[in-house]
């Protein structure tokens, strides 16, 4: 999935910054550092956990936790947090010497969220409406996976609540298929006319959470568990459904009439879904009923 999930973005940048304080890290945890020392992203790989309301969207990184013992987390977490933010000052000649080594699209991403530290040592990350957009051009963007027919198909299992897509008289995967064609056919994938809004809004609280569970779908692709996956990609495609019920009939007809946010995150839930069916599962995307 490479820089596709925002977790993995911002898991690099913060042990990035943390590799920094190697120093102070050695003296707390030699051995995490001897086996992760240069692969920031894994210093970290477990460490980030989205947080449970969409609105804002963030990050909660235990990290200085972690390294340290509990008295001196606080000011760690502090440190972590002051160099994330001065490595986003535009200008500054420091944070250039420290920038870490992303791609140019995840460096911006990263540079355009913010870092907040907490009295309980913990390190809060809330990514921008700048940086959302970003993000999202970037699954746009993304290599689509490959039909591998000779690959069998998975079953997915699922345990969550399946009413919405019984009430359709539909399977749960036939239920993420259908939402899947939904978004497709309304994003207008074939037309190369998506424009990069400078900032991603939602236009209503429901949009927000669909852009939530977007989020929680790409970023289970990091390490991919088939059932978890499933359910996240069963979950967002049922606030899918809610979405086009409340909208019932439709502001916007195509991609030509919505909003460029709007269609930003159609086709995000359309690549994110693409890559669950087809990518994990080997199960076809269709593309009509």
């Amino acid at each position: 999935m490479g820089y596709r999930t925002l977790q993995g973005i911002l898991q690099a940048r913060l042990g990035a910054i943390a590799i920094q304080h190697l120093g102070i890290l050695e003296i707390s945890e030699p051995t995490l550092l001897n086996n992760h020392a240069g692969e920031p992203s894994r210093l970290t790989a477990w460490d980030l956990c989205l947080g449970r309301n969409p609105d804002p969207i963030c990050y909660g990184s235990a990290l200085a936790l972690r390294l340290t013992p509990a008295p001196a987390a606080a000011t760690l977490a502090n440190t972590l947090a002051r160099d994330w933010n001065h490595l986003s000052e535009v200008g500054d000649s420091g944070a250039m010497a420290m920038r870490p080594e992303l791609d140019e699209r995840g460096d911006a991403i990263a540079w355009q969220t913010q870092a907040q530290s907490l009295s309980t040592g913990q390190i809060l990350l809330t990514p921008t409406a700048q940086a959302l957009s970003l993000w999202l051009w970037e699954v746009v963007h993304s290599p689509r996976p490959r039909d591998t027919p000779e690959v069998s198909p998975l079953w997915p299992g699922f345990i969550g609540d399946s009413q919405v897509a019984q009430r359709l008289g539909l399977s749960p995967l036939a239920f993420v298929q259908y939402a899947y064609c939904q978004c497709y056919r309304l994003a207008g994938l074939g037309e190369d006319n998506l424009l990069l809004p400078d900032r991603f809004v939602a236009s209503t609280p429901l949009e927000q959470e669909i852009l939530w569970a977007l989020i929680r779908l790409i970023d289970r692709f990091d390490s991919p568990d088939p059932t978890a996956c499933f359910e996240a990609g069963y979950h967002l495609s049922a606030r899918v459904e809610h979405w086009f019920g409340k909208l019932d009939p439709l502001p916007w007809r195509s991609a030509d009439s919505a909003r460029p946010p709007t269609v930003l995150l159609l086709r995000g839930i359309v690549c994110g879904l693409e890559h669950l069916l087809v990518g994990l599962l080997s199960h076809a995307a269709p593309t009509s009923l």
